[in-house]
């Protein structure tokens, strides 16, 4: 995942698997696997950054367009 893009883990590279995650973290994960590891919002056809999927996540979240 490090390699593609998706994440660059948690700490000097590592991975850790016994840290939380986010749902926002989560959503990062989830779309820049399945679209592209320099995801362009534009070309993603899992999200629509115009329209929000969720209505307790403000405009201005810093995921807000996963």
């Amino acid at each position: 995942m490090a390699d593609r893009g998706v994440t660059s883990g948690c700490a000097a590279g590592a991975f850790c698997p016994g840290e939380p995650l986010s749902r926002a973290q989560a959503a990062v994960f989830l779309v820049r696997a399945a679209c592209s590891p320099r995801w362009d919002p534009v070309a993603c056809p899992l999200v629509s950054p115009a329209v929000a999927s969720f209505g307790d996540v403000p405009t201005d979240h810093w995921a807000y367009a996963y």
